[in-house]
């Protein structure tokens, strides 16, 4: 029964990027007929792949100082991840200087985590230690951002670039292996949100290939609201909330090779981390009463394999 559902929503979603890049193929052609030469000012991509991220978070004491102990409660998500789909679309105004506006989503489909409880520092003398499934959830992004494209020799070009994102994650703490009693649905739903700045580089290999690499940095608020739903003490549905002061990383690699005279398939590879400082735990418990304590600093990574069709207009 499980495989059987794994395999029909894995058929439905492969269904949706089948209509969307016989959807895109169909503008191409029209958009050839209508504008001969290569006089393109937008461009459009859509591509689907694989995602697979880890993130952590940790709380130290019981006051803002972290103390007694440096690592009182630590999860772990663990090889989150699942089907993503990505969205890119880049708009010249004047000459080269562009607009551009970044879209995707994972829908995550396997992973797990871990929770774990200490009475010392540094991780020692545990007190409580569980597994929990995370095949549930999602991870999202939405950037903007302007640029100016700058000719290199021979074909090449480099673009930098300053904009605007907010990436989010909505992960879960799902059933155990039978220590926990009930419907266990507890979620934790972060958000990164900043400015941020980047260049794209553009290498030509061949007539028909082309190499393209990314780098962005983010500078971001980290705040994230979490239901810890069967703890009767806590208060539902935001039971704690985190707020840390952080940055991201991102790197790109690209493969680019033209199909059409507006039409390459492109195959990406792409690597995140992201981190915090120490911020603040605010725990919300039943009566009003609000404990505030140390936030450990956060930390995140992901790897994407993605391959799509980027047109131009």
């Amino acid at each position: 029964m499980v495989v059987t559902t794994i395999l029909s929503a894995w058929r439905n979603r492969l269904s949706v990027w089948v209509y969307g890049v016989a959807f895109m193929l169909c503008i191409c052609s029209f958009a050839e007929a209508q504008k001969p030469g290569d006089s393109s000012r937008f461009c459009f991509r859509i591509s689907a792949g694989y995602a697979i991220e880890n993130f952590n978070w940790s709380i130290a004491g019981n006051n803002e100082n972290g103390e007694p102990v440096n690592i009182l409660s630590e999860l772990r998500w663990k090889n989150i991840g699942g089907p993503q789909l990505g969205i890119h679309g880049e708009a010249y105004l004047w000459k080269k200087l562009s607009i551009r506006g970044d879209f995707y989503k994972t829908f995550i489909t396997t992973g797990e985590v871990t929770d774990t409880d200490f009475s010392g520092n540094d991780r020692s003398d545990t007190l409580f230690h569980d597994t929990f499934s995370s095949d549930k959830g999602s991870i999202s992004g939405y950037h903007g951002a302007m640029g100016y494209t700058f000719d290199l020799a021979q074909k090449h070009s480099i673009k930098p670039f300053v904009g605007y994102g907010k990436d989010s994650q909505l992960l879960y703490l799902l059933r155990d292996y039978g220590n926990v009693q009930g419907d266990l649905k507890s979620t934790y739903h972060t958000q990164w949100v900043g400015v941020l700045t980047g260049f794209d580089l553009c290498v030509s290999l061949h007539p028909k290939l082309t190499g393209r690499g990314q780098f962005m940095y983010h500078q971001v608020k980290y705040s994230a609201a979490a239901d810890w739903n069967l703890i009767a003490d806590f208060e539902h549905p935001v039971s704690f909330k985190h707020k840390a002061k952080g940055y991201g990383l991102e790197a790109e690699g690209a493969l680019e090779y033209l199909v059409r005279k507006r039409v390459t398939i492109v195959l990406i590879t792409r690597y995140r981390y992201w981190t915090t400082g120490p911020g603040t735990d605010t725990l919300f418990r039943i009566g009003g009463n609000t404990i505030v304590t140390k936030l450990n600093p956060v930390h995140r990574n992901s790897l994407i394999f993605s391959t799509g069709v980027h047109v131009k207009f």
